[in-house]
């Protein structure tokens, strides 16, 4: 079961606002993180601000633009046929206005009424035009169709003001176009609006992603415990897994939550992120979320220790310097000695006897997976590939080299057709 979609069809619609160069700059990051089937509709007044060349280019695409071109006559069915979904990036107040009230006279509009996806809907104007009852009931009219509209930034906007209006940036636009290009039916980001054209007419069931409905916990990260007011312990963990698992459990359709220590990468915008710093701080946000969950994956890199005498001063430079070190709490063996319907997902960084060790920590700390993998210098922390061992409760243990974002697909695979019937 491959869970990320590379080939899902992405159709970029631009209206003629000021911020329309910036859909290339989407296509550009979604292309980067895999995702080559990507074609354009652009209205006829955004010729006014970008080439149609410049799309073409960078998609290898002609982008649609004219219902009536040559050769391409009811193309706005064929734009559609088989795409995933449909992003609007920007979306002015003129075509939210058509959008919402079914006027479907140029090939971006049409498009949207010949399209049965999904559709999201980048709102991008002065923050006049945004705030204005007749917007404000057009976005709320599309919502209530179906579409998803992702509320704009505040900021100095093109025409001088300042106010909310401007487009989120360009990775959170990337994120909601990857997430909805794979849901795969109902889930709390995508509820169908179904309507009956008949008396008599039931609509289709809609599909369901396999974990809709589902709460997903994810540490991640790496802890930090204080020596003194300026000095800590941590670790090089970067946060890539969570980000990564994050990813993956929202594509299939859970409500994910992200406990977070130190990172280096920005979590996926669709994703609650709490942050906390040390194994305590960790512990308190897991265990306030941990019986209404579902599914606990532990990808965080915690501290086993904490410096027992912390000071509230810096520590005077010495010749040399002692520190009494003390246990910090074991989130994973805790939450396995209480956990009830909780699946248990554990991680075990090794640099020897890793298979061993990884069967050992399953049984002592009584949980359902245990992904074992090797650590050192140059294997295990940022973006580098994983080589280890899926380990099962009953004995079983599947070897891997994969990299970060291969692993998490992996761990959502195993979840879903272990322990979810999948």
């Amino acid at each position: 079961m491959k869970l990320i979609d590379y080939q899902a069809g992405i159709l970029i619609g631009v209206s003629s606002g000021i911020a329309c160069y910036k859909s290339i700059e989407v296509i550009r990051e979604l292309q980067k993180r895999g995702y080559k089937n990507i074609e354009t509709v652009l209205t006829k007044n955004t010729v006014n601000f970008l080439s149609p060349n410049l799309f073409e280019a960078i998609t290898g695409n002609k982008p649609y633009i004219d219902v009536f071109e040559e050769g391409r006559l009811l193309s706005h069915i064929k734009a559609v046929e088989d795409k995933k979904v449909f992003a609007i990036v920007p979306a002015t107040a003129n075509i939210i206005g058509k959008l919402a009230n079914g006027i479907a006279d140029d090939f971006l509009t049409t498009c949207y009424l010949a399209f049965k996806g999904k559709t999201l809907i980048f709102p991008s104007m002065n923050v006049n035009m945004l705030e204005h009852p007749v917007t404000e009931r057009n976005l709320l009219r599309l919502q209530q169709d179906g579409c998803f509209v992702v509320e704009p930034d505040s900021g100095y906007l093109a025409c001088g003001y300042s106010g909310k209006g401007r487009l989120p940036s360009i990775e959170i636009i990337a994120d909601y176009i990857e997430l909805f290009a794979n849901l795969k039916g109902k889930s709390i980001f995508n509820q169908p609006v179904q309507i009956k054209m008949f008396e008599n007419e039931e609509p289709a069931p809609e599909p369901i992603d396999p974990l809709a409905g589902k709460k997903v916990l994810i540490t991640s990260g790496g802890t930090v415990e204080p020596i003194d007011s300026v000095r800590v312990i941590t670790n090089r963990s970067s946060g890539t897994m969570g980000r990564q698992l994050a990813k993956v459990f929202s594509i299939l359709g859970a409500d994910v939550t992200v406990i977070t220590g130190n990172h280096s990468v920005r979590y996926p915008v669709y994703a609650k992120v709490v942050e906390v710093k040390t194994v305590e701080e960790m512990y308190r946000e897991v265990a306030i979320r941990f019986e209404e969950s579902d599914i606990v994956v532990m990808a965080a890199a915690i501290s086993d220790f904490k410096v027992k005498n912390y000071s509230s001063n810096k520590i005077k430079k010495k010749q040399s310097l002692t520190l009494e070190l003390e246990k910090t709490i074991d989130i994973l063996e805790t939450l396995g000695k209480t956990k009830k319907h909780q699946i248990l997902v554990g991680f075990a960084a090794e640099t020897n006897d890793l298979l061993e060790n990884a069967k050992d920590k399953l049984k002592r700390k009584n949980a359902d997976l245990i992904v074992a993998n090797k650590v050192g210098e140059n294997s295990g922390f940022g973006d580098r590939k994983l080589d280890g061992y899926f380990v099962f409760k009953d004995g079983r243990a599947e070897e891997f080299s994969l990299t970060k974002t291969e692993t998490a697909e992996k761990i959502g695979e195993i979840v879903i057709k272990e322990f979810f019937n999948g």
